[in-house]
């Protein structure tokens, strides 16, 4: 029921009795009753205004609580991407960690360790005229330094030095042109070959005035054992004991620089042993100081010093001890006038990727390797 009707009928019930009591003057109740009734109203509508308002306050609520939970689900989106960035950022910066320690490592940490000393080091040589090539023992060894001796590294040329002959022309006549005085000589298969008498020379003329440094070279071999063999320079004639510089292959085995005074023999130096039917590298330096260097297959065997002669008109070629048969090949003088400035030590840009070097129209190659 509702509480606007409830509440007068139960004041009815109320005063009735006192109604029938009193008969006398009741519009005084019924006035108060009446404007209790108002206030009851009055109080009903205030409360259905309450009412109202707290259903507006509560909505205002709810909706404020929804954009609330907008932001905090915006922040909890940025706040999650941010983790996930500071992840990435620290997985970044922990990998280039790694990276520079790998790094620090492959620099501390030390090399194989080996010495370098003379056994470490060594040479090789390759004489001969024209386009020479010299390389190290082992592809893994370093190239340390290079010379090519009369003539340019790589692909240029040199002019001809005053003596220059591989006799790759199978002959001896011309160009230049050697002349027999004893024995049998012939020219074949790229070398001069003599011998066949006692004593078998032949000679070329060669202008070795004074007052120059000289560098010869040349390839010798023993054909038939137990027979000498000879290299003359620095001679005025073609005699056997003519002046000058003998390196002589000795029919003992010996080899052995000497020089020839007026007819006699002056030992110098003795070089090492030889054997037959082996192909030996000789380099000859002599200088117009007296110094004598002899290289045999790229060793130093005589460094000797010897005033006597510093210059002769005459190369020429020995065998003796017997029908002997030698060998002669890629015969080469050359002096300091005409050796090219890029004759000498290489800089280590000349190098090349295959640990050697390559000289064109020169006497020889040579080269030190450094063993790894």
């Amino acid at each position: 029921m509702n509480s606007q009707i409830a509440l007068p009928i139960l004041l009815l019930l109320l005063i009735t009795p006192f109604a029938h009591a009193q008969s006398t003057n009741l519009q005084p109740v019924w006035d108060a009753i009446n404007n209790l009734g108002l206030s009851v109203q009055a109080i009903q509508q205030d409360i259905q205004n309450i009412q109202a308002f707290g259903l507006q306050f509560a909505q205002d609520v709810v909706e404020r609580l929804d954009a609330l939970d907008e932001r905090v689900g915006g922040i909890e989106a940025v706040g999650t991407q941010f983790i996930l960035d500071t992840n990435a950022s620290i997985v970044a910066l922990q990998q280039t960690d790694e990276n520079l320690q790998q790094q620090i490592n492959s620099v501390t940490t030390a090399p194989t360790a080996f010495t370098i000393n003379r056994s470490n080091i060594y040479e090789v040589v390759n004489s001969g005229l024209g386009t020479t090539t010299v390389f190290c023992n082992d592809p893994t060894d370093i190239l340390l330094t290079g010379y090519c001796a009369g003539g340019f590294f790589g692909g240029s040329t040199l002019g001809l030095g005053i003596l220059l002959d591989d006799f790759s022309d199978n002959e001896y006549f011309n160009n230049p042109s050697w002349f027999v005085v004893n024995g049998t000589w012939a020219a074949g298969s790229g070398a001069l070959v003599g011998g066949t008498a006692d004593t078998s020379n032949i000679y070329t003329t060669v202008n070795m005035s004074g007052g120059r440094d000289y560098f010869m070279s040349f390839k010798i071999r023993q054909i038939n054992p137990n027979t000498l063999g000879a290299f003359k320079w620095f001679a005025t004639n073609s005699g056997a004991a003519a002046n000058g510089y003998d390196l002589i292959f000795h029919e003992t085995g010996n080899i052995n620089l000497i020089k020839w005074v007026n007819g006699s023999v002056v030992p110098i130096a003795t070089l090492g042993q030889f054997g037959p039917g082996v192909d030996y590298d000789v380099n000859i330096n002599h200088m117009q100081n007296g110094s004598i260097l002899v290289y045999i297959d790229g060793t130093l065997a005589a460094n000797a010093v010897d005033t006597a002669y510093n210059g002769g008109s005459l190369i020429s070629l020995w065998t003796g001890n017997g029908a002997g048969l030698y060998s002669f090949d890629d015969i080469t003088v050359h002096h300091n006038d005409n050796l090219p400035s890029q004759s000498g030590y290489l800089n280590v840009t000349d190098l090349n990727q295959s640990m050697g070097i390559l000289c064109n129209n020169s006497w020889e190659a040579r080269i030190l390797c450094l063993q790894q």
